[in-house]
Parts: C-alpha cells; sequence; structure tokens
C-alpha cells in the first residue's frame, strides 16, 4: 500500500469517527423544562413597572444529560433592560440572549411566551397603616392586651396607578397560641404585590400578654335565672357575684 493510500484511508476514518461522534452527541441530547422569573434592569429615573402580562416564563432546555445536571433552575432567570424605555407600553421579545443562568453547552429551544409588553408609569409612593392579622389562643391563663405594629404605618413605593389603590398593608398571621408572656417578634407582610416594595427594611409587632383575673368575668345576661334555678333545687343561697357558681350539695327534699 502506498504511502497516498494510507493518507487517504487516514483521512476517511477520521471523517468517519467525526461524524459518528456528532450522530452520537445529537441522539443522547435531552429536553428540560424550567421556570424563570422575569427580572427589569435599569429601569429609568421617575418610573415603575406596572404590568408585563407575566413575572416568570417557562422555558425548554435542550442538550446533553451530563450538561442538563448542571442546571439550577434558581439560576435561571430572563432579564430586559429598560434604559432608555419611557412611559408607556414596549413590547420585548424574549430570546436565549436574554436568558441568564445557562450552562455552557445548552442551549434555548423553546420559551412561552416569547414576548411581554411592559408598561411604565411614573414612580409614586404612599404611606398607609398596617393592620395586624392573628391566629390561635393564648395560654387559657392569659388574656391579650393587644398587638404593636412598629412601625404603624409603612411607605409603599411603585407604579402610581396601584399605588394609589393600597388603602393599608396586612402582616402575615402572627400565632398566639399558647402565649403566656409579652413579646416583640418580626413579621411579614401578607401578600405579593406585584411590582409594589415598601420602603421600611423590617417590621414588628409587640405582642401584649396579661394574667387573666376571673373575678373580672363577665357573666351570661342569664345568670340571675340560673341562679335562682340553682337556689331552688338545691335549698341553699348562691352568691350572685361569683362568675362560676361553686357546687352546692343538695339536701334530700322532705
Amino acid at each position: 500500500m502506498s504511502g497516498r493510500e494510507k493518507i487517504q484511508r487516514a483521512v476517511i476514518s477520521a471523517l468517519l469517527a467525526l461524524v459518528l461522534w456528532g450522530w452520537l452527541q445529537v441522539q443522547g441530547e435531552t429536553t428540560r423544562q424550567a421556570v424563570a422569573p422575569l427580572e427589569f434592569l435599569a429601569v429609568p429615573a421617575g418610573l415603575a413597572v406596572a404590568d408585563a402580562g407575566a413575572t416568570e416564563v417557562s422555558v425548554t432546555l435542550r442538550g446533553l444529560p451530563s450538561r442538563m445536571a448542571r442546571v439550577d433552575s434558581k439560576d435561571l432567570k430572563v432579564v430586559i433592560d429598560l434604559s432608555g424605555a419611557r412611559e408607556g407600553t414596549t413590547k420585548f421579545f424574549l430570546n436565549e440572549d436574554r436568558l441568564v443562568g445557562l450552562p455552557a453547552g445548552l442551549v434555548l429551544d423553546g420559551i412561552s411566551p416569547y414576548s411581554v409588553a411592559v408598561r411604565l408609569e411614573p414612580l409614586a409612593e404612599k404611606d398607609v397603616p398596617v393592620r395586624a392579622a392573628s391566629e390561635g389562643e393564648v395560654d387559657p391563663d392569659y388574656v391579650l392586651d393587644g398587638i404593636t405594629i412598629i412601625p404603624g404605618q409603612i411607605r409603599f413605593r411603585g407604579p402610581r396607578s396601584k399605588v394609589g389603590l393600597m388603602a393599608e398593608a396586612a402582616t402575615a398571621k402572627i400565632s398566639l397560641e399558647g402565649l403566656s408572656a409579652s413579646e416583640t417578634r418580626a413579621v411579614a407582610l401578607a401578600g405579593d404585590p406585584k411590582f409594589l416594595a415598601f420602603v421600611e427594611p423590617s417590621i414588628g409587632a409587640g405582642v401584649g400578654i396579661e394574667r387573666h383575673d376571673h373575678r373580672n368575668d363577665v357573666l351570661p345576661d342569664d345568670h340571675l335565672e340560673r341562679l335562682a334555678v340553682l337556689e331552688a333545687e338545691n335549698d341553699a343561697p348562691v352568691r350572685p357575684n361569683s362568675p362560676r357558681p361553686p357546687p352546692v350539695v343538695g339536701r334530700p327534699r322532705p
């Protein structure tokens, strides 16, 4: 075999190996769906995002299983640069260039929705009162003296149309279950108002607890009738000021 034939065979073998490697790569690919939040960058001064039609998008990724295993959905996000945008609605198309957190070797095979319409409005601020929301019961030997939210008002910042609708803010449920002493704790706001942010860095709740004085228990409206029945049945007086009539041993009637 001549040297020329050897070179030709070597080239053909290399090409076949390259084709086989490419075929295996394609045949071994897999797809995976994930959810990526929308993130807006460089919002123009004095403006705020009022609506985008969505806060997250569904993405389909394609690649080798070994590369797909490196995907952490928490790192994925779709970024929209709003620098230069003006008040009103602007349409942005979504593609692989806007997807952040995609490991090397993977490609974006699909995205839904493929576009979003972002509406910008003038930025506004407003102070609103905070309402305490609670659940559960304190220890039976104690009573709730009140819940104080600190601060009592918080300032919301966001698009003018949404800020104007805010009348109050409510805390997440504050558990009172089994409490027997006053305490102060950090609390969160209930709900997740879209495109709104509150200026105060933290909110606290002071829960006041006092020992229950049973002498001040409120008697039922019909307590006088109940006392009369007890006295008649037992032929013994029952103190009307006692919140819980003491047990009376009945005497046999003649």
